[in-house]
């Protein structure tokens, strides 16, 4: 399947493998989790995608038993924070 460069990367899976999602420098989506310190590629997530019992990284890391909840600040950073 042929997808727009626009859509690699974006936090959304438009390959049914969710191939466009996989290897990325970078993440136009504000959630990532990184697949290789060695190489830090990463895996683009959007926020539903966190705490949904459907693990997206290696680690799991978007699904640890204590999830985090997620704001942003007005330059759209996300703080995590460890829900009560």
């Amino acid at each position: 399947m042929v997808i727009s460069t626009a859509l690699r990367c974006d936090g959304k899976s438009d390959c049914s493998d969710g191939s466009d999602e996989l290897n990325c420098k970078e993440c136009q989506s504000v959630f990532s989790c990184v697949i290789s310190n060695k190489t830090d590629v990463k895996v683009c997530l959007r926020a539903k995608q966190l705490c949904d019992g459907m693990p997206n990284c290696p680690n799991k890391y978007d699904e640890k038993k204590m999830c985090y909840q997620v704001t942003f600040t007005q330059d759209r950073q996300h703080k995590w924070h460890k829900r009560d």
